[in-house]
């Protein structure tokens, strides 16, 4: 299943590298996000403090166990340098840990 799966996280994790947003204005970040669950069947609440959303999946016994995850959504103000490969066409963000923290989340 990982090797079936990767080519689509390696594709996720292109494109928040090419689009981070910086806090509380991640809205475009947020509905990619949202899009993507969707598309996993899986039922999320968007809009949570403006620009967060809420996933929640249920396992066979959901009475008995909650996982939480929790998954930064903004990029850094830091500069990205430009020899590194795919840098961010917004210069002004650091989006590598971010496109991390949602696909280890995904």
């Amino acid at each position: 299943m990982a090797k079936a799966q990767h080519a689509a996280l390696v594709d996720i994790r292109r494109h928040l590298h090419r689009h981070p947003e910086l806090s509380f204005q991640e809205f475009n970040t947020a509905k990619f996000i949202a899009k993507t669950l969707k598309g996993l069947n899986i039922a999320c609440q968007e809009g949570v403090a403006n620009t967060g959303l809420v996933a929640l999946i249920k396992g066979k016994n959901p009475d008995k166990a909650t996982v939480a995850l929790r998954a930064d959504i903004d990029a850094l103000p830091i500069q990205e340098s430009k020899e590194r490969h795919a840098a961010s066409p917004r210069h002004a963000v650091d989006p590598i840990r971010i496109a991390a923290h949602i696909i280890v989340a995904l």
